[in-house]
């Protein structure tokens, strides 16, 4: 290459604009913004657009003028590195906003975020970043992204890339923020724990303590799915006493997409304290899911729950009234509804039917289920209510663990919960309930006790030689069901398996034991 072609390519080179650096694109960044805003379900607030700045101030800011979370490109450059964690690094600061547009929107015409600056002299007061960071991680958690493992690092980048290594006016230290985050990460940690063991306490029929625990996820993170799940505790625990309208089942559904059976268990005598506790649960189960629509109009899952408790009532009428097979059909149709949910409605519609005595209407409606149903579970509730309306009896048989099995259940941690004493408050929950956790080299302890008596205590399992061992699923033990996993309440044996529903595979083993008399 001579002198001079050289020459002519350097030129070039000095002329042509700097090449863009790597970085999110827009359309990632709206991805995961619907995403988050969809996990939140709360539509009472407009989801914000995204705009995207060359200024470096803030990292992100929320414009509640404009209805409009701003990122700064060097955001978009630093997610960019985190590689396969880059949507989960994303996601934090894009959740921290939209905590602060859901709050702020119906307040003021005028607010500014700052996602770096936590002083009063920026808009937003210290507690208020603080809770938008809680709740922001939280709603990550529950959009199955996981933005706690990288967060510590993401800050780190974030404040050396924005030279705020040092201690400036209205910006808190990089110690201090470290400091706070670890806080953040611990304190979401223990959000995530108790709503996964509200779960499983309502898999182990302990309605009173999953209902602590859902007023006390409430106060931080107030959620459609959070306010279904407490309608469904006190559904649940009305069912359990003695009903006027005959002891049918009822295809109750927990959130995200769960689905349990009706307790098989003795029903309270028929008097006056029984009669009057079963319509509080009710009018406390029918406050809740109203709640819930409230948030979230669209949200059938509280619908079809409020349907079993106007049953329940005594408003069957009003059922059949708004949700005929027509409607239920109509929406099936316009994709609002899926097919499991179109039968769950059908479901529901015949138990309607049947308390304003219209059995032959019911009828149909159970055959249509059985017929065309391609949910196991459901079709089989449906042939017992068909069975109990036409034979006035129906047994729905659990399957009891195979010896193989049950002589694998080993003592894990050195762990005996039937010994467990009160070991120290660490949470309080509701009502005087106490949540304290043990963390053990091959499990986790949560023991939940009331005036520093224990009630309940459950031990979940980081090891175990259940795992990868198939269950079947087609049995009474099958309490709740999530969308790619069921919960198996092997009652005699105080275990509970969480399955993949695909491949029937364990996924997680919990032990527990009730101190209930």
């Amino acid at each position: 290459m001579n002198l001079r072609t050289c020459f002519f390519l350097i030129s070039i080179l000095w002329i042509l604009p700097n090449a863009p650096a790597r970085e999110l694109s827009m359309e990632s960044a709206k991805q995961v913004l619907d995403k988050l805003y969809q996990t939140n379900g709360n539509l009472i607030f407009i989801k914000p657009g995204i705009r995207i700045s060359d200024q470096e101030f803030a990292v992100a800011q929320y414009l509640s003028g404009e209805n409009v979370i701003v990122l700064e490109r060097k955001l978009l450059r630093l997610c960019y590195d985190f590689g396969q964690d880059s949507m989960n690094a994303l996601a934090f600061v894009l959740g921290h906003e939209l905590i602060h547009c859901s709050s702020i929107q119906s307040k003021t015409k005028h607010f500014r975020s700052n996602f770096l600056a936590r002083s009063h002299e920026h808009s937003t007061p210290d507690e208020d970043e603080r809770m938008a960071d809680v709740q922001g991680l939280f709603s990550c958690w529950l959009a199955n992204y996981n933005a706690s493992a990288i967060l510590p690092e993401l800050l780190q980048a974030i404040y050396s890339s924005y030279g705020l290594n040092h201690k400036l006016k209205g910006y808190p230290s990089l110690a201090e923020r470290m400091n706070t985050t670890q806080e953040l990460v611990d304190q979401v940690k223990i959000l995530t724990q108790v709503f996964e063991n509200a779960l499983y306490l309502m898999a182990a029929h302990e309605f009173q303590l999953a209902r602590s625990s859902f007023l006390y996820l409430e106060k931080f993170y107030p959620s459609y799915e959070i306010y279904n799940n407490l309608g469904v505790c006190y559904l649940l625990d009305a069912l359990q006493l003695h009903n006027p309208y005959g002891d049918y089942f009822y295809p109750i559904v927990i959130d995200p997409s769960y689905q349990i059976e009706k307790l098989a268990n003795p029903r309270g005598e028929q008097n006056a304290q029984n009669a009057a506790t079963r319509i509080e649960y009710l009018k406390r189960a029918q406050f809740y899911l109203n709640k819930a629509l409230r948030l979230n109009y669209n949200y059938f899952t509280a619908e079809l729950n409020l349907m079993c408790v106007q049953n329940l009532l005594g408003n069957s009428k009003e059922v059949i009234t708004k949700y005929k097979e027509t409607e239920l059909a109509k929406r099936k149709l316009m994709g609002v509804i899926s097919g499991l949910e179109f039968n769950q409605g059908r479901a529901i519609l015949a138990l309607a039917y049947l308390n304003a005595h219209q059995s032959e209407n019911a009828l149909i409606l159970f055959d249509k289920i059985i017929l065309h149903s391609a949910d196991s579970f459901l079709v089989r509730q449906t042939r017992c209510n068909k069975a109990l309306l036409t034979k006035h009896i129906c047994f729905m048989e659990s399957e009891k663990m195979s010896v193989e099995m049950v002589n694998s259940k080993r003592l894990v941690d050195g762990v005996k919960l039937h010994r467990q004493i009160y070991i120290g408050h660490q949470i309080s929950l509701i009502d005087q309930f106490e949540l304290a956790i043990k963390t053990m080299p091959e499990s986790t302890v949560y023991i939940y006790s009331n005036n520093k008596q224990v009630q309940f205590a459950m031990q979940r399992m980081s090891n175990s030689n259940f795992y990868n061992k198939s269950v079947k699923l087609n049995s009474g033990n099958s309490l709740l069901r999530l969308k790619s996993n069921s919960l198996v309440n092997y009652k005699i044996n105080n275990l509970i398996f969480m399955v993949n529903n695909a491949n029937e595979k364990i996924k997680e083993v919990v032990y527990y034991n009730s101190y209930r008399t």
